[in-house]
């Protein structure tokens, strides 16, 4: 009873022993066989590529032929100047001549020497220094003479007639100015003064006579300025 027992407790655990082995020998097949597939499948899948052929069918590119040198240009030539310095060093040169040494055709005596000369010899050459000449004197303004006696009155050659001021005619003011003018050597009138006022009338009288040109008044023979007495008449009729 005892034995019969013992042998089935132990049956189960063989049984259970063989079906683990067998479990995993079919896993191993099974995964043995998956990987033949696989294997077999990537080699089929993956064609062959011959490198020779990649090589002769695939051309070898052309390069572009550069284009041909544009031809020179025909620059225009500047003429050459003769007298210009070379530009590169000749090879040999020729040596210039020596000058003959200054002939001395008289000895210099340093005593001898003028004042003023220019250089050895030259108290014979030039001779003594020149004087300057002296300086002009400033020419002495000749005073004014008064007409009378050997000097006669300057002639009249222009006259200007005075301008009637609007005032004095509305004033019927008339009269006669006296001027005192200075005619020049040239005959022209210098100074005018008023000796003999009118108030309204003496601008017109002085601008007048200011314009007035007289003849030159000479004595013994030269020109010169003298002093005149003019009367201007103001008059409405």
């Amino acid at each position: 009873m005892s034995r019969t027992l013992f042998d089935q407790t132990l049956a189960p655990k063989q049984i259970n022993q063989k079906r683990r082995g067998t479990v995993v020998v079919s896993v191993a097949l099974h995964a043995l066989g998956l990987a033949v597939l696989l294997v077999l499948g990537v080699r089929a899948e993956a064609p062959v590529v011959n490198s020779k052929m990649i090589l002769e069918l695939a051309p070898t590119p052309k390069m572009p032929q550069p284009p041909p040198p544009a031809p020179p240009k025909n620059l225009p030539t500047s003429p050459v100047n003769p007298a210009a310095a070379p530009l590169t060093a000749a090879a040999t040169f020729t040596p210039e001549r020596p000058l003959p040494p200054p002939k001395m055709t008289g000895v210099f005596d340093p005593t001898n020497v003028t004042p003023g000369a220019i250089g050895p010899g030259s108290e014979t050459a030039l001779g003594p220094a020149p004087t300057p000449a002296p300086p002009r004197p400033a020419p002495v303004p000749v005073t004014p003479r008064r007409v009378g006696g050997d000097i006669q009155a300057p002639q009249r050659i222009s006259a200007v007639p005075p301008d009637y001021p609007q005032v004095a005619r509305v004033a019927k003011i008339e009269g006669v100015v006296t001027l005192e003018a200075t005619i020049d050597a040239q005959g022209q009138v210098r100074d005018v003064k008023v000796i003999g006022s009118i108030p309204l009338l003496d601008k017109a009288a002085v601008d007048a006579v200011s314009k007035w040109k007289y003849t030159p008044t000479r004595l013994n023979g030269e020109a010169i300025p003298v002093i005149l007495t003019v009367r201007v008449v103001f008059s409405l009729r």
